[in-house]
This record gives structure tokens, sequence and C-alpha cells, in this order.
């Protein structure tokens, strides 16, 4: 692994995307994540998309500890598989998809899928943690393994987020991520999102900080539908994620 790849390893040492728990109703952002928040927006908004696609076969791309697929696993999709290079988050992602009836599968090496044709591929704030000599072929190996009619899933934190974390490689730009998948892949859509400014930092310190955690729920889902409403969709100067649907070249 490499020095950001190891950085990213040593925080599984807490499945910390379990954290954050959705009901049908509030967000509880657990015990203090200060990303949790945001992350719940990134999730609601990669599963209602999921769940407008209805696909029979996906790949988590970098499925980490799982909670992608977890929420995957619920909206009864018949087959999916996680890979991530990383054991210690396949163990995790294991143990919260157990009970998973056999309609997920959870692999480090891609050799275990690369006969394998998926009609969706998501990759939740993944390629950021992929060194730039490496991305190439890692994008063809998709393209390879994706229906000539399916889908990729992009999102990725945005260049308005500030400061780049060690464990990144990179934030990004529609231009930027063009130039990444455009050999193998166009994008149908592209969508900035979470708001970055006083209404989302304000709704996160009234949610979480050091005196208290909200769990009232008439406030909690006021919050939520706020959050929504305001700060859940961007534009490119304010956007903290990119989210964008791909369909390969012809």
């Amino acid at each position: 692994m490499t020095d950001r790849q190891n950085f990213q390893e040593k925080e599984y040492e807490f499945p910390y995307h379990h954290l954050p728990v959705i009901d049908e109703q509030n967000w509880h952002l657990g015990k203090w994540w200060f990303n949790g928040l945001e992350y719940l927006g990134v999730l609601t908004y990669v599963k209602n998309i999921i769940n407008d696609l209805k696909p029979k076969n996906v790949l988590d791309f970098g499925c980490g500890d799982g909670r992608l697929t977890l929420e995957m696993k619920k909206t009864g999709i018949p087959k999916i598989t996680g890979i991530d290079i990383s054991e210690q988050a396949l163990n995790y992602a294991k143990i919260f998809n157990q009970s998973s009836n056999g309609n997920v599968k959870l692999v480090s090496d891609f050799n275990e899928i690369k006969n394998v044709k998926f009609d969706l591929i998501v990759a939740m704030e993944v390629l950021e943690h992929i060194e730039e000599k490496e991305l190439p072929k890692i994008i063809h190996n998709l393209a390879e393994i994706l229906e000539d009619e399916g889908k990729f899933l992009i999102t990725v934190p945005t260049l308005n987020k500030k400061p780049i974390p060690e464990k990144h490689y990179r934030h990004y730009n529609l231009d930027i991520l063009n130039t990444h998948v455009s050999p193998f892949f166009k994008i149908d859509e592209a969508k900035y999102i979470i708001k970055i400014g006083f209404l989302q930092k304000l709704i996160r310190r009234l949610m979480i900080n050091r005196f208290f955690i909200l769990n009232w729920k008439p406030l909690n889902s006021l919050l939520r539908k706020i959050f929504e409403k305001f700060v859940l969709s961007a534009e490119k100067k304010t956007g903290a994620n990119l989210v964008a649907i791909l369909s390969k070249n012809k």
C-alpha cells in the first residue's frame, strides 16, 4: 500500500461509516465524526439514484467497511458485490452484511470479478484515494466489467473542500473528473451537492457538538428537512461533492 492508502487503513480501526444512522424520519450522527452529516447527504443522494436505476447486479467499488453495500442490500437488489483493497475494512463489511441471504459477495482481488458483468458500478468517494498512475488501468478495468448499457455512478470531493486530507491524492471539479474517465466513459449527468456555507455548518453544530448529540426527533427531523431543501443541492462554486452518472463510450 502507498502512504496515503496506509493512512486510510489506520482509519479503519473502527468502521466510521457506520457511525451515522438513517431511519425513516431522522439522521442520527451517533458518536463524533465531523463529516457525518455530509456523508449522510451523499449516501442519501446516491441511494436515491440507485433506486431510480433499479439495477440487478451492482459492484460497490471501494466498498470500505460496507455501509453503502448494506444500504443497497436493504433495497432488495438481487446481486451486490463489494471490493476493497483493505482487508480490515472488508472484515467489518462482512460483519455488517453477514445476514445477506447470499446476495452480497465481498472480495479483495479484482481477479475474482474480472469475468462478471455488472449493470451498475458505484464508486462513492473512492477515486480520490487512487494514485494518478493507477487510475487509467483501474478505469479501464471497470469499463471492461460494465455491461454495454450499464451505468457508472461516481461521487468525489470537490476542490471547494479544503484542506485536502492526507489520505486523498486530489479533489475534483467536472473537468478533472472528465479527464480521468473520458478514455472509456462519457458523463451523462453531473451534479454538485452539499452546499458549503453557514447553514451547513449551523445544522452540523446543532446536531452534534462537544456539548450534546441531538436525538430529539422533532428537531432532528426538522433539521434534516432543512438540510435536504437548502443544503443538499449546490453549484460548482459551493458544492463539497460532485456526483456523476456515466455510460461506456460506444
